[in-house]
């Protein structure tokens, strides 16, 4: 497991995706798309099991989103969370923890830590917006990404 000190510590690292993101359908959830790619450190090497994925899921309603950017860490031969931004309508229950519910954007630093998010920018319909905020939190320079919806 990442705790928060060690999730925020990685997601501080400059990291760079090695490929373009490109969007396609996941087979096992109909309406999802999801892009991934590994990430290099700024001299171009590998950083060994450090992986950004990105995923959306067709909205029934045109207001209604979940877009989910995660920076993902093998720890012990697991995936593990680092850093995530979740972004879903400002009404919608996006977590239950131990300190209570979040409603909407919130974000996660390692397993445990869930955070609201209050930049008003982060929100449904503005999936450039919420991908420059990902990309701002975990130190993150893409090339251009098309938005999937």
């Amino acid at each position: 497991m990442l705790d928060e000190a060690e999730a925020r510590r990685l997601a501080l690292i400059p990291k760079r995706a090695t490929s373009a993101l490109v969007w396609e359908p996941r087979q096992n959830h109909s309406g999802h798309l999801f892009a991934f790619t590994q990430v290099e450190d700024q001299r171009g090497a590998v950083i060994p099991g450090m992986t950004v994925h990105l995923e959306v899921r067709s909205a029934v309603v045109a207001t209604a989103c979940l877009y989910l950017f995660t920076l993902f860490k093998l720890v012990d031969g697991k995936r593990r969370r680092a850093y995530q931004l979740e972004v879903a309508p400002v009404e919608k229950r996006t977590h239950n923890g131990p300190d209570g519910p979040l409603f909407g954007p919130h974000e996660h630093f390692g397993e445990l830590v869930a955070l609201q998010v209050q930049d008003p920018s982060v929100r449904c319909g503005e999936w450039p917006a919420c991908f420059e905020f990902f990309a701002a939190r975990c130190s993150l320079t893409a090339g251009p990404v098309s938005a999937p919806c």
